[in-house]
């Protein structure tokens, strides 16, 4: 029950049924068994999808699912120094080399642009991080215009005559209206990844350098995005004659003050957690982007200083 060094742990779901005192001994009770018949000492942590029991959720959240994050990032940092150890002592002897041989045929014009497209693609970097955080903010603070959204969908649909159920329907639309907010995120950190990777590949080509990234390789950062799930979405929603005659935008008002009514602070929290989920995802992916990054353009500037400088190069 244990993954990569990880621990695993146990969730008591549906823990809004139990009293606060009879959920602390349902909890000991449940270690306790797993203790005895497994010889495991695992964390059991009681979860519920209701609104009242969002702080179970919360307290899961912080203390078993966000440090995964920064243990990969941390993890991941560790295997990428020590690939950037061994690449940078073999990449300066090449470059030495290179520099003594034939000084790369650049001229200063040359490396001064080659400089200056580094420096560019490392603050694009950068500025898309800042953009994508405040886009998890944002996200935090978003789920009125979720549910307006959703709402507006639902009457549509009902004009043009679904008879659907509003739970699913609207599970949907929101899970989707959330979806649409990652994926610009993931434009965003795909489009700076792009530009660095193009960055990168002309200094390369330019310098005679071999080593370079390989086709889309800072991309692959873009893995292991976290999906919003609204879990079970009980509504008693329907469509009404008087709001078709009142026009789409009283009908719309309608469905989306009863969606608040019902299921409003379930909605809010959803979002919430996703957020924080989101961008503790966001900071990892960019950390690995930032290190890949750096690990070619290290390289690529101490050689760029080099043809700055052709009096200091060892003869």
């Amino acid at each position: 029950m244990y993954d990569a060094g990880i621990p695993a742990c146990v969730l008591l779901s549906k823990a809004d049924l139990l009293a606060p005192a009879d959920r602390d001994r349902a909890l000991a009770y449940v270690g306790g068994h797993i203790r005895s018949d497994l010889g495991l000492e695992l964390p059991v942590h009681a979860i519920s999808i209701k609104p009242e029991c969002s702080g179970l959720l919360d307290k899961w959240l912080d203390s078993e699912i966000l440090p995964l994050y920064d243990r990969h990032a941390e993890l991941a940092r560790e295997s990428l120094n020590r690939k950037i150890g061994a690449l940078r002592l073999g990449v300066e002897a090449a470059l030495q080399a290179r520099v003594k041989r034939s000084g790369c045929g650049l001229d200063e014009s040359k490396v001064r642009e080659l400089e200056t497209d580094l420096r560019t693609a490392a603050g694009r970097i950068a500025q898309a991080r800042t953009g994508c955080l405040d886009r998890t903010d944002a996200l935090r603070e978003c789920a009125d215009d979720l549910v307006r959204t959703a709402a507006g969908n639902l009457v549509d649909a009902w004009g043009l005559g679904a008879s659907a159920p509003a739970e699913g329907f609207l599970k949907d639309k929101l899970e989707q209206a959330a979806a649409q907010e990652a994926a610009r995120i993931v434009s965003d950190i795909g489009e700076a990844a792009r530009y660095a990777g193009s960055v990168l590949a002309k200094a390369s080509a330019a310098m005679g350098i071999e080593n370079r990234p390989e086709q889309d390789e800072l991309l692959d950062v873009l893995k292991n995005m976290p999906r919003f799930d609204l879990g079970n979405l009980e509504l008693a929603v329907g469509p009404s004659a008087m709001a078709s005659l009142l026009g789409r935008r009283w009908a719309v008002r309608r469905v989306e003050r009863r969606i608040g009514a019902q299921a409003g602070n379930q909605i809010a929290d959803a979002v919430g957690i996703y957020a924080r989920v989101l961008q503790a995802w966001v900071r990892k992916t960019f950390g690995e982007l930032q290190e890949r990054f750096d690990s070619y353009a290290g390289a690529y500037r101490a050689q760029l200083d080099r043809l700055a400088r052709p009096e200091e190069v060892p003869k």
